[in-house]
């Protein structure tokens, strides 16, 4: 039985081997971690196989989990050395689910998936594979692709985050199956520090995003509104919480916006929640998202959102006119109206505030659990879909 073969997935099979890159910091290695500690709880056999070191791991596991690191990370300097170093990777992870096997095997993220099943053809032990990033914003390149299209219809199913990524997805492998499950609504793991940070103090009302910054999170052309908006709203506070490349470029742009005494980027912060509650509105601009789980955070928090609706997650996240407000993507005018509303109607965001934290049973931890059991039971999609609700 080849991967992906249609009724491959035994119901109640339980051992279980997880895939991933790394471990190192992501939202992806987050939620795989997250699945092997979940599974491993309850006592199913699960083991989680990277390319990278165990070293590098940034999320702890159950002690039940058996974890390799297979240390067989790197660039390569040319196009034949990729191939050379990928062969070994292929060769030492097929040893891995040659000794784990029967199994069902769970891989995340593009090229990994590509090697997995790779790895396990002809094993006999059904795959699935998960996107957990937009993939039309995220080309892995000209061969990978090629690779993706020749390897992902073997899979027995796929799993992605947004109904608008399952729709492009399906392109990959039209006979299998592809499930929406999306990551589950939690409040940040810190708990809430009663000292205010620095940027929080005053009357300042705290317009809040939070991102890397990079030009996908869309900080750019927030500023231009905030600055139009400052002359009716003068008492609001742009904080941005997050790092990357883009920093200087941002910092220029402020200044240029005469915003330096409005703005604040104080880089990363521990205390997440600390952050969101002292913060008034969300803001998130971003020309296209994986998910948004920033968003469902911030609604968990009580802390109403303004969104633009960007490939992918937002719009499926924010109820508009129940939590918060959603614009059209790339309706940057839309963006600050919506903004100038909110940020002037005290009454609606305490309405929006509280409806947020309605964002947790929504997306529950037990609905994302309960739609990844139906999956490994083989269950179909609309199964799956209606663990959710509507």
């Amino acid at each position: 039985m080849e991967p992906g073969d249609k009724g491959a997935i035994p119901k109640l099979a339980r051992r279980l081997t997880l895939v991933i890159h790394s471990l190192a910091q992501g939202g992806a290695e987050r939620d795989m971690a997250h699945l092997a500690r979940c599974w491993s709880g309850r006592g199913d056999d699960v083991a989680l196989v990277t390319l990278d070191s165990v070293a590098n791991d940034s999320f702890p596991l159950a002690d039940g989990v058996t974890r390799t690191g297979l240390g067989l990370v790197g660039h390569s300097r040319n196009v034949f050395e990729a191939f050379a170093n990928n062969r070994r990777r292929i060769k030492a992870l097929r040893d891995v689910l040659q000794q784990r096997s029967p199994q069902t095997i769970v891989s995340f993220i593009d090229r990994m998936n590509v090697m997995t099943l790779k790895a396990a053809a002809g094993l006999g032990d059904p795959v699935i594979i998960s996107e957990r990033i937009d993939p039309r914003h995220h080309e892995p390149g000209r061969i990978w692709r090629w690779l993706r299209r020749r390897t992902y219809p073997g899979c027995t199913a796929q799993v992605v985050l947004t109904h608008s990524v399952r729709d492009w997805c399906r392109r990959l492998a039209p006979a299998r199956p592809v499930h929406v499950i999306p990551n589950p609504a939690r409040r940040p793991e810190t708990g809430s520090s009663p000292e205010a940070p620095s940027w929080a103090v005053d009357d300042r009302r705290i317009l809040l995003g939070m991102g890397r910054l990079h030009p996908q999170k869309g900080f750019d052309r927030l500023l231009p509104g905030f600055a139009r908006l400052r002359e009716s709203h003068p008492g609001w506070h742009l904080v941005l919480l997050g790092e990357g490349d883009e920093r200087t470029g941002l910092e220029t742009r402020i200044r240029e916006l005469g915003l330096e005494d409005h703005v604040t980027l104080p880089g990363w912060v521990a205390d997440v929640e600390n952050a969101f509650s002292r913060s008034e509105l969300f803001v998130l601009p971003s020309r296209y998202e994986g998910f948004g789980n920033v968003v469902a955070e911030a609604l968990a928090c009580g802390v109403p959102v303004v969104t633009l609706d960007c490939p992918s997650g937002p719009g499926e996240i924010v109820r508009n006119e129940v939590d918060g407000l959603v614009v059209p993507a790339e309706d940057l005018p839309g963006l600050e109206q919506a903004l100038d509303r909110l940020m002037g109607d005290t009454e609606l965001r305490a309405r929006f505030a509280a409806r947020g934290p309605e964002v947790l049973e929504r997306f529950s931890e037990q609905k994302f659990l309960d739609q990844w059991d139906a999956v490994l039971d083989g269950r179909n999609e609309s199964d799956v879909d209606g663990i959710l609700g509507p």
